[in-house]
């Protein structure tokens, strides 16, 4: 089954919250990598992916 936009709990629709909210917040995806408490360097690339819709199921932890 493909996820949609319009799906509150798809994929896209997440990164297109975390997009608003970092916009919102006035930070860069780098800026909210480094905040992240785990290896900032690879978190720039999730952050990247989660708002592009690249990551099919985004799990916490």
């Amino acid at each position: 089954m493909e996820s949609r936009a319009s799906d509150p709990g798809s994929a896209l629709c997440l990164g297109r919250r975390l997009r608003e909210l970092r916009e919102a917040a006035g930070l860069s995806q780098k800026q909210v990598a480094v905040r992240i408490p785990r290896k900032a360097k690879g978190m720039f690339r999730v952050i990247s992916r989660l708002e592009r819709g690249r990551m099919p199921r985004p799990g916490i932890g």
